[in-house]
């Protein structure tokens, strides 16, 4: 329960927010992942969830490596698609400016590597990147808000058996495009202790108890981000960076921690320099 004297309005990209309205108003930034196949039936395949957000002031999409695929059937990570609609409510999709494949020297975090990160300039073409980000605090992590001072955890998700594809035929019947349909599920989640078989590194999450739904097959959920709101001190909510899953199966997810993505990004943005501009057609 959130004590009486909780000011209840959230931040959210400089926008004030109901407490209420908040989850609701997070779900733009879990974006379902694409990617363009020009081999492909259609020219997008959705193949997960991915966060975009805006951190020291670039913006970056996240998600998991492995949602890629592996061996023949591995798709490129250059190929990584986020989508925008235009003024005529047709979709385009923008590939990174650049992509990263992070690895770790030490064994025991060797499976961070399955870490995707992609980057985008602020503005492409007649897309506006750096507003579809959302600017958060990365060093609200669960580490840093008490238990008791927890009120909130969930996620969003699109699982890959709720895709689906409109196909655009002509007069003849003979199909002329494809609008590729991703629909999303939340799902609220509370901390869970460690069990036999979990993979390290990763913090394990369970539906919440009081409201517990969620997909029957949650198959599409990696990469998804976990968001929380607390309440700092002075008992105002914030919302908080839990991390992003990487692995899910009905009633448990495991989520990579958002105090080592943090660590991440920080390692990369002192080291690498700004995205390049995206090459023509991109």
């Amino acid at each position: 329960m959130l004590p009486a004297t909780a000011k209840l309005a959230i931040e959210i990209n400089g926008v004030l927010v109901p407490f209420k309205s908040a989850p609701d108003a997070l779900r733009r930034f879990c974006v379902p992942a694409f990617v363009h196949s020009e081999e492909g039936p259609v020219d997008l395949a959705v193949f997960g969830s991915a966060f975009v957000f805006r951190y020291r002031g670039r913006n970056f999409a996240l998600c998991t490596r492995h949602q890629f695929g592996k061996g023949s059937l591995q798709r490129r990570g250059e190929d990584f698609t986020l989508t925008f609609r235009d003024v005529k409510g047709q979709l385009h999709g923008l590939n990174p400016n650049r992509i990263t494949k992070l690895s770790f020297k030490a064994e025991e975090h060797a499976n961070f590597g399955d870490l995707f990160l992609a980057e985008f300039e602020d503005v492409r073409g007649e897309f506006n990147i750096r507003g579809a980000a959302l600017s958060l605090d990365l060093e609200r992590t669960l580490d840093t808000c008490p238990p008791d001072r927890l009120k909130l955890m969930f996620t969003f998700g699109y699982p890959l058996d709720e895709a689906a594809y409109d196909i655009v035929f002509d007069e003849e019947h003979v199909a002329v495009a494809a609008d590729v349909v991703a629909r999303w599920m939340r799902v609220y989640l509370q901390l869970d202790g460690p069990a036999l078989m979990d993979t390290e590194n990763r913090r394990p999450m369970v539906p919440d108890r009081r409201d517990p739904a969620e997909p029957d097959d949650p198959n599409g959920f990696s990469g998804a981000p976990v968001f929380f709101i607390g309440l700092d001190d002075g008992n105002f909510a914030y919302v908080g960076f839990a991390g992003i899953i990487t692995d899910a199966r009905r009633g448990r997810y495991m989520v990579y921690d958002g105090k080592i993505i943090k660590q991440v990004l920080d390692r990369y943005v002192d080291t690498e320099e700004p995205a390049p501009p995206a090459v023509a057609g991109s």
